[in-house]
């Protein structure tokens, strides 16, 4: 019978008697003789390393690890292996998570003031206020160009059909409510109605659905999704802002901040909200791919605005068999209201995950190989057979 890699370890005994797990970081650090001053040298590479030790053992326990070391033939082969003690997530977890590609198709995502947008009634202050993401000063204002007109800004779009996900990030002016209306390409258009004070959706007319997201400091992303069907009319998504639900109109002085704008995304073929934000300018996004050693994931599927889904120390796994890997939480993870999840890790990622792939969070593994090509075991005049290893992340 062939033996088939990566193997899995003998499940008795239940625990190690000891383990020390080890993250390694390729760094170099050399100091001054004289000075003491430090330099520095981050190689890049992240990998885990293992010491274990079994509890004292008779010998029908102890062959069967005496027979798992040797099929793993020192260093050649490779074993599943993950912290015994972290097998349960200290964070609520559930959902159905999987790797998810973040996308906008609409360009120049935070320029607002850029030709691009299309304005309504209205001129753009370009970097007005702090945004939202990173509190740097490039969210925009929106500006009634006149007396009570309603003031908005667009994007259309005419390539893509099928389902479309529009997303802002949105703060309330001189004006608490706005509105999504959603042009399709037969010329009828869906609206859904936002109260930026409150933070509720208003009216949602038939044919759209609308989500939103508190984000902090009167800041919301606010979702829009809608067919844009066929037809001869080119498609878009327009912000306008009113002066409340289900009505068309705005009562503003000319040259007052309607509301604060940032970060437009359109998502194509998503019908599960809008991913996690990605900025574009000249150039859209199209299912951006996670970099090999990225230390950020992108993930979707968890449960709904919940806060310490994951915990900073919990482990994930992606990939099965041969392409386990597994990765320890670097920072406590809350959803957002669609279920999204920024998920920061170490080490690096192996590889760049599929869309669709599926995370672990319970008895996370990853593939391991023997630290050195003897494998030992000892045994006393009473019977009592003793083991110990060491092992390295296999990449």
């Amino acid at each position: 019978m062939s033996i088939s890699y990566p193997l899995s370890m003998p499940s008795s005994p239940t625990a190690f008697r000891g383990m020390r797990l080890i993250g390694d970081s390729r760094v170099a650090l050399e100091d001054s003789p004289f000075t003491g001053e430090q330099q520095v040298q981050d190689w890049g590479g992240k990998l885990w390393r293992f010491s274990a030790a079994l509890p004292p053992m008779k010998r029908a326990e102890a062959e069967e690890w005496a027979a798992f070391l040797l099929k793993l033939n020192g260093p050649r082969y490779t074993f599943l292996a993950g912290d015994p003690l972290g097998a349960t997530p200290r964070g609520s977890a559930g959902g159905t998570p999987t790797v998810r590609y973040r996308q906008n198709r609409f360009y120049y995502s935070e320029q607002f003031d850029n030709a691009i947008w299309a304005k309504d009634n209205a001129t753009i202050t370009a970097n007005a206020v702090a945004n939202p993401i990173n509190a740097e000063v490039t969210a925009d204002a929106l500006v009634a160009s006149a007396l009570n007109v309603t003031p908005g800004c667009f994007q259309e779009f005419d390539t893509q059909s099928g389902i479309h996900t529009v997303s802002i990030h949105i703060k309330a002016g001189t004006k608490t409510w706005f509105r999504f209306l959603c042009l399709r390409k037969d010329g009828t258009e869906r609206n859904v109605w936002f109260n930026l004070n409150t933070g509720v959706i208003g009216t949602v007319e038939a044919g759209i659905t609308g989500g939103i997201n508190s984000l902090g400091s009167g800041w919301y992303r606010c979702s829009a999704e809608f067919d844009v069907l066929a037809g001869a009319t080119i498609s878009s998504a327009r912000v306008y802002a009113v002066d409340g639900d289900a009505v068309g109109a705005c009562t503003i002085a000319a040259g007052a901040v309607a509301l604060y704008l940032f970060g437009a995304q359109d998502d194509v073929a998503d019908t599960v909200g809008p991913s996690t934000y990605v900025t574009t300018g000249a150039a859209i996004q199209v299912n951006v791919v996670p970099a090999v050693g990225a230390q950020v994931l992108y993930t979707d599927g968890w449960p709904a605005s919940a806060d310490g889904v994951l915990k900073a120390g919990d482990y994930i796994q992606h990939g099965t068999g041969s392409t386990s890997r597994l990765y320890k939480m670097l920072l406590d993870a809350n959803s957002d209201v669609w279920g999204n999840l920024t998920l920061n890790i170490w080490p690096g990622l192996r590889e760049s995950p599929a869309a669709g792939a599926s995370i672990v969070t319970s008895s996370c593994k990853g593939v391991f190989r023997l630290a050195q090509r003897l494998s030992p075991w000892d045994m006393d005049h009473q019977g009592i057979y003793g083991i110990a290893f060491d092992a390295v992340e296999a990449i």
